[in-house]
């Protein structure tokens, strides 16, 4: 069986593969732990996010510190993945609160930074923690390969939630009790990471959640989702259940609706809030027509987040953000699935199922010979190829190739900023400060400052240039 860190469809040679692999076999990670800070349930809250979005790549992770709950922390590592090897590179040390590592981890409020030669500041506040932890396996990965990528920057820089650095405020760092009517529209990598940071804040939550999607989780790609074990992954579970659970855990009084349907078929109720992280044009257009008061949409390109907090005639609506998404990826689908081009572009607008002939089709290709292609009836087609390479790092390598390495940071840091502006919205004295626009940036570099975008309503969209869907929202949301 293909490793399930590598991308599904080889673009270098076999030894290149392995050479990459070699170095997340060989680089041993190391999460050390002041002792003035290792009793914070933030920095706990912190570290043990980071932890397992490391382990999810490196096969030996290790948290060290002292406080009592570190040996628990480092024996659920095990059940993300149960590797034994030896290392054979020098330890990574990320730093919290501690001297001496590669990168120096630390966060206050709603803000976290990374710093090189000195440890950074830590002080309370739970948004801060969850912004930290998909930063600590972003400085391992970008350690463990700055040598073999000249896009890796690393040097100092930090990334305030709050403002995206264009006021110098300060967030409360206790969470208010909220009540949700939340529409969560994907259940992938982002939908996980979106679960992940929300059953972490610290805080009460009630009111209703309804997830949305129709996958079953598969052995090929199970290192890209947060937290999730390795038991719970082979059981090929729908993700929607799985997320479920996960919630009520948490959360006794959240309400979670299970909802296993494309989105193209679902009975959908408007909600208060959405959240998309779905990849197709038509999903993302369904979802603008429900006409939400908050509507958040949450997308990953390789490395590169894309978060949009867009205000329905104030801007551009979601359908107008992503008019102009190139349609030529099917003919790439359909070259490399040798499905025909009609059938391609049927399967990806609908999120309908692949079928038997479907199968048989996919059976004939050559570069599939690899994967047990008939479990994949009955699932999605972009389940077995995503359109973009979706949450991994493309490496590339001397000979023009492409390694492409699961990068399960990416996908949690994008759940995480789209649950943060979701809170920003619900408390009535941050609602000032969410995201007006769309920010961009590319894990494997510096943000700071991130890219913020204007999302231009177009004429040729038919949603929010129609003047009976603005009435109808206005009314609809004018007492909220």
């Amino acid at each position: 069986m293909r490793d399930p860190r590598l991308g599904l469809i080889p673009q270098a040679t076999p030894e290149e593969e392995r050479d990459f692999l070699d170095v997340l076999r060989g680089s041993p990670i190391e999460i050390r732990i002041g002792a003035d800070v290792a009793d914070s349930q933030d920095v706990r809250c912190a570290v043990e996010r980071g932890a397992d979005l490391c382990k999810r790549l490196f096969d030996t992770v290790q948290i060290y510190g002292p406080a009592s709950w570190i040996e628990a922390a480092n024996q659920r590592l095990g059940e993300v993945r149960d590797v034994h090897s030896t290392p054979t590179g020098k330890p990574i040390v990320i730093a919290l609160g501690s001297s001496g590592g590669n990168a120096h981890v630390g966060f206050s409020g709603w803000r976290a930074a990374v710093s090189l030669d000195r440890p950074a500041p830590i002080g309370a506040g739970r948004i801060g923690a969850l912004l930290a932890g998909p930063m600590i396996a972003a400085e391992a990965f970008k350690t463990a390969f700055a040598s073999r990528d000249p896009r890796i920057v690393r040097r100092p820089y930090s990334l305030d939630a709050l403002t995206y650095g264009t006021k110098n405020v300060e967030g409360p760092t206790n969470i208010p009790h909220l009540t949700l009517d939340l529409l969560l529209a994907g259940g992938g990598s982002i939908g996980f990471g979106i679960v992940d940071a929300l059953v972490n804040v610290d805080g009460q939550l009630s009111g209703e959640v309804e997830i949305l999607d129709n996958g079953h989780l598969e052995d090929r790609n199970i290192y890209k989702y947060a937290w999730l074990p390795t038991s719970v992954a082979r059981a090929n579970g729908a993700k929607v259940e799985i997320l479920k659970s996960r919630i009520h855990a948490t959360f006794v009084d959240l309400n979670v609706v299970p909802n296993p349907c494309p989105i193209a078929k679902a009975s959908l109720t408007s909600r208060d809030s959405i959240i998309v992280s779905l990849d197709d044009l038509a999903a993302r257009r369904k979802a603008q027509e429900l006409l939400p008061r908050i509507l958040i949409n949450a997308a990953i390109d390789g490395t590169t987040i894309e978060i949009a907090h867009l205000l329905f005639g104030e801007s551009g609506c979601l359908y107008c953000y992503y008019l102009d998404t190139p349609q030529e990826d099917y003919n790439v689908i359909a070259s490399m699935t040798g499905l025909p081009l009609d059938r391609v572009v049927e399967l990806y607008a609908n999120n309908l199922p692949l079928e038997r002939c479907d199968i048989e089709t996919l059976k004939a290709v050559p570069a599939l010979a690899e994967l047990d292609v008939a479990s994949f009836e009955g699932q999605p087609l972009r389940s077995l190829i995503a359109r973009w390479p979706y949450g991994e790092a493309t490496m590339h390598t001397e000979s023009g190739g492409n390694v492409m390495l699961a990068a399960p940071f990416v996908s949690s840091m994008a759940g995480t900023l789209a649950l943060i502006e979701l809170i920003k919205a619900e408390i009535p004295e941050l609602e000032i400060y969410r995201l007006r626009e769309s920010l961009r940036f590319d894990m494997l570099g510096v943000f700071d400052p991130v890219q913020i975008m204007r999302v231009q309503r177009r004429d040729e969209c038919g949603i929010c240039n129609s003047q009976p869907r603005l009435k109808y929202h206005k009314s609809k949301w004018a007492s909220v």
